[in-house]
């Protein structure tokens, strides 16, 4: 779903602001992306988890959350790009033991935004069962906040957003 997400976020914040493209061309860009990175895998047959199954999940969501319409807006680069699935490598002052470089913190997430006024980590997370917190990873936004704050940005708060995904079903 990351794939077609990134590509529906970048098509409808690309340009000048004033991109605004139809729900259909945010599916139409986010199915290509999807495809693309599905690839050929094929899930065991009892998951929920099919190709039909999770791109309708992300179509359900671009409804839910339209992203020119959410209220959670991606930071805007001085080059115009919106940040979503930010990546960041931060060397440490700990250094391997026999190459002498530094270890590296990397990580990407969703996007980085704003949400009333405060910069925020943007996370999605894909569930079988909503609210069951088995994807409770709370050292995983610390250090996304950690490696914000390195790079100079005053981030400190993480919004985190379970999509449920069923047999029959979605849930956000």
């Amino acid at each position: 779903m990351a794939a077609g997400m990134e590509a529906a976020r970048r098509l409808a914040f690309r340009g000048d602001g004033n991109n605004k493209p139809s729900p259909h061309d945010l599916l139409e860009v986010a199915f290509t992306a999807f495809a693309r990175e599905w690839g050929d895998y094929l899930p065991p047959d009892d998951s929920p988890k099919s190709f039909h199954n999770t791109f309708q999940a992300l179509a359900f969501y671009l409804r839910e959350y339209p992203p020119q319409e959410d209220p959670i807006q991606p930071y805007i680069s001085a080059d115009g790009t919106p940040a979503v699935e930010f990546t960041f490598s931060i060397p440490l002052s700990i250094h391997h033991p026999e190459t002498g470089d530094p270890i590296l913190f990397v990580g990407r997430f969703d996007m980085l935004g704003s949400y009333n006024g405060l910069p925020c980590i943007v996370d999605e997370k894909t569930t079988g069962k909503m609210g069951s917190g088995s994807w409770a990873l709370r050292g995983q936004f610390l250090g996304y906040c950690w490696a914000c704050q390195q790079l100079g940005l005053p981030v400190n708060v993480a919004v985190v957003r379970e999509n449920g995904l069923y047999v029959r079903e979605y849930k956000i």
